[in-house]
């Protein structure tokens, strides 16, 4: 039996013997599934008598049932505004998806022009008769499904409604990924890269890891990165000429500075000196 709905899965209490004997898979199965996911080993497990079974699985179930329960306590399930974010997936009816994109819409005012309304609502029209199948990838994200959709299907504002609802961070695992990300970058032997340079690796280490490495031509990398080299290094030659001006106006100083303390100094010790 699975539960019904959202109210039901958010009201239960996973640490519950009898929610977990209902809900939970059974000892043979879970073993036997720990064994295909993990370690064909754990299939010697099923030998023992079904006792020992039942106090294996139980405190793994024990464990899951915590952590289920945490989730629900800390995740934000219940807000309003999480619960309509996933429309980006494309998986409810016109009518849900249209309502979801309206709220988000009302939140954070995407759409404010009677232009942009205008042509929101054809593109709300035109996406009932899209069939998503044909453009859903499991092995890529939501993000690429709405990429083709707007190159095929030529829209505008819903893939930008859907980028922004992805970027909205939901909880703190993003900015955590994120730092281990930087980590991996930002190393201790290359402690003294940019920020420019350390966001530009970042962005291409995520395109590589959404799009396969052959969809990303040379050529066109080096077409965008040449201008940008360019400007790069005339700004490091222009940098280069003021710290020399200012070290050449420094010396200036320094030298004008001796040759006026000079003749006073002499004049001083000979002042002071005996007869």
């Amino acid at each position: 039996m699975q539960p019904t709905n959202r109210e039901e899965i958010l009201s239960r209490d996973y640490q519950d013997w009898d929610i977990q004997d209902e809900f939970f898979a059974k000892p043979q199965d879970f073993i036997s599934n720990i064994s295909d996911l993990f370690n064909d080993k754990f299939k010697a497990l099923l030998k023992f008598p079904n006792e020992s079974l039942n106090d294996f699985a139980r405190s793994f179930c024990d464990f899951i049932g915590r952590i289920l329960n945490r989730l629900r306590q800390y995740l934000p399930l219940e807000n309003e505004l999480v619960v309509i974010l996933d429309f980006v997936e494309l998986k409810d009816g016109y009518i849900g998806f249209k309502e979801k994109v309206k709220q988000l819409n009302k939140v954070f005012n995407l759409v404010t022009t009677e232009e942009e309304k205008n042509i929101l609502s054809e593109e709300l029209l035109r996406i009932k008769n899209i069939k998503s199948d044909y453009y859903r990838d499991p092995d890529h994200s939501n993000l690429y499904m709405w990429d083709r959709l707007k190159h095929f299907e030529k829209l505008i504002l819903l893939p930008q409604i859907v980028r922004f609802a992805e970027a909205l961070p939901t909880s703190s695992v993003t900015i955590e990924q994120f730092f281990s990300v930087i980590k991996l970058v930002k190393t201790d032997l290359r402690n003294r890269l940019q920020e420019l340079s350390s966001e530009g690796l970042v962005l291409i280490g995520q395109e590589f890891r959404i799009k396969s490495p052959e969809s990303i031509k040379n050529e066109k990398i080096i077409e965008l990165a040449t201008p940008v080299i360019k400007d790069l290094c005339l700004k490091r030659k222009q940098y280069s000429r003021n710290v020399m001006k200012k070290i050449k106006h420094k010396m200036r100083k320094k030298s004008l500075m001796n040759w006026i303390h000079t003749p006073i100094k002499l004049m001083l010790k000979l002042m002071n000196s005996p007869p």
